[in-house]
């Protein structure tokens, strides 16, 4: 069983804006090596990178949006597995 209140879904939202943001820094990074003619990164990875990327801005909206309803109804989730 898993409870969401809006105080530990704002923590989870932190956390994982944390990872999108070190994921768009390695992001700008292999972009910063590429535009100076040097390969540190190969294109799987990047790949990989940007797969990485798009999965936490949607788990990033999803917080986003679970918050703010959770906050607006004073609501808590609970979640039976």
């Amino acid at each position: 069983m898993m409870i969401f209140t809006a105080e530990n879904v704002h923590e989870l939202l932190l956390r994982e804006a944390k990872n999108l943001k070190e994921a768009q820094e390695l992001l700008q990074f292999a972009d910063d090596d590429d535009e100076r003619g040097e390969r540190g990164f190969d294109d799987d990875l990047i790949e990989e990178i940007r797969a990485r990327e798009r999965l936490q801005w949607r788990i990033v909206q999803g917080l986003r949006d679970l918050l703010i309803f959770l906050e607006k109804f004073d609501a808590v989730v609970v979640v039976l597995t």
